[in-house]
């Protein structure tokens, strides 16, 4: 894929903002919209997606290039966590927000926007990449982000919020998907040849809804960040997550082509 390419999907991305953005303003979407498309992505489109980068897909990677994907992930996740408390220890965060601070650098939306936005860039079958990369997220977020939090509630004097975990809580549908399209690339099942059609024209939703949402969601970001524009802290955590999505976006097709 050459740069115009990649800049003319960019653009359609924009536009897709854009077209939320003006609805919200202008009143035509009600205000239960961004709800309703949320769940729609979460729960139907994105899975749909994910499964059909596997359906569609006739050149899938064997299991050793699966498992050097999972090792990669999570050894990012690993040395991102640890530069996130190195960042908030040099920032001076106080007691009580550390770990919020350290769950804003560490954990994107990889879930929401990430896989529309690969697909629209890399094209389906990239998709299936990226949700093996995303399967070391939930049980990481749902261990250390869910601790980080409860040590911020405590150091607030909130009390010690009692963690109790259990195999509901690490499952979500991007999981159970990405957990499918693993066994069926191990197993090369495939799904006729109408149900996976099927499948790939819900998840053809997945790029315009998210964008939709995030257009609609534009508004509030605005004001969340003229309310914080003074505080340094917030420029250090915006320029971070930049460099830190560029690197990880550019470890998809490093993978791909030594694939």
């Amino acid at each position: 894929m050459n740069l115009s390419s990649i800049f003319s999907a960019m653009i359609q991305l924009f536009l897709i903002l854009i077209v939320g953005w003006v609805g919200h303003k202008t009143k035509v979407f009600p205000a239960e919209t961004q709800t309703a498309l949320t769940k729609l992505v979460v729960y139907i489109t994105t899975p749909c997606t994910i499964l059909y980068s596997v359906l569609n897909n006739s050149s899938l990677p064997g299991i050793g290039v699966m498992v050097e994907l999972l090792l990669v992930s999570s050894a990012c996740y690993i040395a991102v966590a640890a530069l996130s408390l190195l960042a908030v220890k040099l920032m001076r965060i106080r007691p009580g927000s550390r770990g919020a601070y350290v769950c804003m650098l560490l954990f994107t939306n990889c879930g929401f926007i990430g896989f529309p936005v690969v697909q629209a860039i890399f094209g389906a079958d990239a998709v299936f990449y990226a949700s093996i990369l995303n399967i070391p997220f939930y049980p990481c977020l749902y261990t250390l982000g869910v601790y980080l939090l409860s040590k911020d509630a405590a150091d607030r004097g909130l009390g010690q919020a009692e963690i109790a975990l259990s195999w509901r809580t690490f499952v979500s549908p991007c999981m159970v998907a990405s957990v499918a399209a693993v066994v069926l690339a191990l197993t090369g099942l495939k799904f006729p040849a109408v149900l996976t059609s099927t499948i790939g024209t819900i998840g053809n939703i997945t790029t315009p809804g998210a964008l939709l949402v995030i257009g609609i969601q534009q508004e509030d970001f605005m004001e969340m960040n003229e309310n914080n524009m003074n505080d340094p802290r917030w420029a250090v955590i915006r320029n971070g997550k930049r460099v830190l999505d560029v690197f990880r976006a550019k470890k998809l097709p490093v993978i791909q082509i030594k694939e």
